[in-house]
């Protein structure tokens, strides 16, 4: 039978720039257990929430808004943050869903044990576990125009420099995990999987992803196991597809249409630093593409 866990933790943040100072507040969560049981940390979190409560009046932030003569407005700084740490594993490579960075592209893993009488030996990361996951927001108000800080009266400098934001998202994760199999030898006996056996030898090279398009694997590392027996190598490697870094960047500029109407410019740059996002390369030890990176899984 198929089995998995998944174990994790998520962490958050969210920082607010006021026009007099920078107010930040946890976004750790945490649950009691049955027994009333609360973690070290979670009570330390709790404590500092509590805090943070305690002295709101002091740190409430300033807002400013399009109201002439308002005290009130938007933050000039908003940035969420939020990191996730986890570990899924599973005993079977079909047991986790796919997406276009694990889709193992002309080299699909078979979702079968190679010893049906050895399951323990099919343990091992989920083809989706992705131990850390950072991502980000921001939104920033510049503060020129009618009801910021700067040039609030000057109707030709808000028409220019006013109403504008300086917007993105952030996204960075680690690779997906390996696995190696080879060309089955033993379907003669019944099984549908077989791996090739462990050399020693280290399956990772160095460099970028861009460096190692034709070579993201070392070969060295394995080597072809006989017919009629099973390979040594474990269902994963400790080896991962190439990461995640993904920055998307945004400028908007708000107007007003007379006195009814709003308006506003935008100009969005997606994968704004033109990273690559490479998928999982191919895994089929033997093959005249294993170890290429053949799939690119965006358009930069």
């Amino acid at each position: 039978p198929v089995e998995s866990q998944l174990f994790g933790a998520r962490f958050g943040a969210e920082f607010l720039g006021t026009e007099s100072f920078l107010r930040s507040s946890g976004g750790i969560r945490s649950h009691r257990g049955k027994d009333g049981y609360q973690s070290p940390i979670a009570s330390a979190v709790s404590g500092v929430q509590h805090h943070l409560r305690e002295h709101e009046p002091c740190a409430r932030p300033v807002r400013f808004d399009d109201r002439e003569g308002s005290k009130e407005a938007e933050p000039r700084l908003d940035v969420p943050l939020h990191l996730t740490w986890s570990r899924n594993e599973d005993n079977e490579y079909g047991a986790g869903s796919g997406n276009a960075l694990n889709g193992f592209v002309g080299s699909t893993p078979p979702s079968f044990p190679q010893n049906v009488y050895n399951l323990a030996g099919e343990w091992a990361r989920s083809s989706v576990d992705v131990p850390i996951r950072w991502t980000s927001t921001w939104t920033y108000a510049l503060p020129f125009g009618k009801g910021r800080t700067y040039l609030t009266n000057n109707r030709v400098a808000n028409y220019v420099v006013g109403g504008w934001s300086i917007n993105g998202t952030a996204v960075v994760q680690q690779g997906f995990p390996l696995f190696i199999f080879q060309n089955n030898l033993n379907t003669g006996i019944g099984a549908q999987a077989q791996r090739p056996n462990a050399t020693g030898v280290s399956p990772v090279i160095a460099g970028s992803p861009e460096d190692r398009v034709y070579g993201y694997i070392n070969p060295a590392a394995f080597s072809q196991a006989p017919q009629y027996t099973f390979g040594n190598l474990s269902r994963d490697i400790p080896y991962r597809s190439p990461g995640m870094a993904n920055w998307d960047i945004s400028i908007f500029k708000d107007f007003k249409v007379k006195e009814r109407f709003t308006g506003q410019f935008r100009a969005e740059a997606l994968n704004a630093f033109n990273t690559p996002l490479f998928a999982t390369p191919n895994t089929q030890f033997g093959g005249g593409s294993f170890g290429q990176l053949s799939y690119q899984a965006n358009i930069p």
